[in-house]
């Protein structure tokens, strides 16, 4: 065979190789591999993203937690403060004290208990009933959780630089964030008073204690800021605060478990607000995801420091000899959920809270983790 003939037969072979395609098996057994493959890479994308969800709601619940648990220890720590020393000598000229949650001297903590439906303490009752009786802004509270209230002087701190009790006018060193109708308190090393201001004056640097001003609630019932408290004559019972005095903005916070719009539950705080000078209580969502809060007052009856007994706040008063402000420390207990489902199973635990234990309300996936502590009272007891 000659040379040319050769090339050429070797030419067509080469070209019939060339031109044979992919069959149908081969393009099955493809297919079925990159199947297998898209498959295992979804598996790990969705794995993924189930942990990175988990470990975000895990995060944001144990965030929601530690935020709740400071705010309220950091309140039921300074709970019954003000910037002078202890004294019995306490007058509250106030027309009412409905609109700021409870007198100050005799209840700078107290609390009710959600889980109670009787109260065998009178009138004073520390039950359900209790809490559904203070109605708005509280009628969103979840039964079966505990609430706290606590009154305290606040932040902003005044120095009285001079005192005129027959035209109830105090002369300050700074009037900065004091409005007309604000509830303060004042002291000083002899005795302490509270008082609605029914008028500033940032001119002269003046506030103004009167009574019966148009438009300022509750109102004070007389000029007279002495003790004891005389509320029969509009000047009162006479005294007059000296260099050595503080004014300070008065404090009155109320912590429980409320539903919110989602029909979730949420840590609400109820506070005081000023509107032109009428003073009402009104509610705010603080943290989301609060499904419980439980707590005991420890009540030192003897007076000697310590707590004797830790009780619910429907038993306070019925501790031999106990007043509110018998109460030194309080155990609380708090239950945070996640904002989402992502357990795999249904939450059947049993969660301790103050020393009791409680199930959650909803039967879901959710995951939940309970926080519990005692905080002592500063300037009351010890721990």
């Amino acid at each position: 065979m000659s040379a040319i003939k050769r090339n050429r037969r070797d030419a067509g072979c080469l070209n019939r190789v060339r031109s044979k395609g992919v069959g149908l098996v081969e393009i099955m057994v493809s297919l079925a591999i990159g199947l297998v493959l898209m498959a295992g890479i979804i598996q790990i994308y969705l794995s993924s993203k189930q942990t990175n969800t988990a470990a975000e709601d895990i995060a944001r619940m144990q965030e929601n937690l530690r935020f709740a648990a400071e705010l309220i220890t950091n309140d039921i720590r300074m709970a019954g403060f003000m910037p002078c020393r202890q004294t019995n000598k306490t007058v509250n000229v106030l027309n009412s004290t409905a609109g700021v949650g409870g007198d100050f001297f005799t209840q700078g903590i107290n609390g009710y208990d959600g889980n109670i439906t009787d109260d065998d303490t009178g009138s004073d009752d520390r039950g359900i009933a209790g809490i559904a009786a203070l109605g708005s802004p509280f009628t969103n509270h979840v039964a079966g959780t505990d609430m706290v209230s606590i009154l305290r002087g606040g932040d902003a701190d005044f120095s009285i630089v001079q005192h005129v009790p027959t035209s109830a006018q105090f002369k300050l060193d700074a009037l900065s964030t004091l409005n007309d109708g604000d509830i303060v308190m004042i002291c000083d090393l002899v005795q302490a008073s509270i008082l609605q201001i029914t008028n500033t004056n940032s001119s002269n640097v003046t506030a103004v204690h009167n009574t019966g001003v148009a438009g300022v609630t509750p109102g004070n019932c007389t000029k007279g800021l002495g003790y004891p408290k005389d509320c029969t004559t509009t000047n009162g019972t006479a005294y007059s605060y000296g260099p050595d005095s503080h004014l300070i903005k008065f404090d009155s916070w109320h912590y429980y478990i409320g539903t919110n719009n989602s029909g979730m539950r949420s840590l609400y705080r109820a506070g005081l607000v000023n509107t032109s000078g009428a003073v009402s209580m009104a509610s705010q969502e603080l943290v989301q995801n609060i499904e419980n809060m439980q707590l005991l007052y420890g009540v030192d009856a003897d007076e000697d420091g310590n707590a004797e007994r830790y009780v619910r706040a429907d038993q306070v008063l019925d501790v031999s000899g106990a007043t509110w402000n018998q109460v030194v420390s309080v155990r609380l207990g708090i239950l945070a959920q996640t904002p989402r489902e992502i357990a795999t199973a249904t939450d059947s635990k049993t969660y301790s809270l103050a020393g009791s234990g409680f199930s959650p309300a909803a039967t879901d996936r959710r995951q939940r983790y309970a926080y519990n502590t005692t905080v002592k009272i500063r300037n009351r007891g010890k721990l």
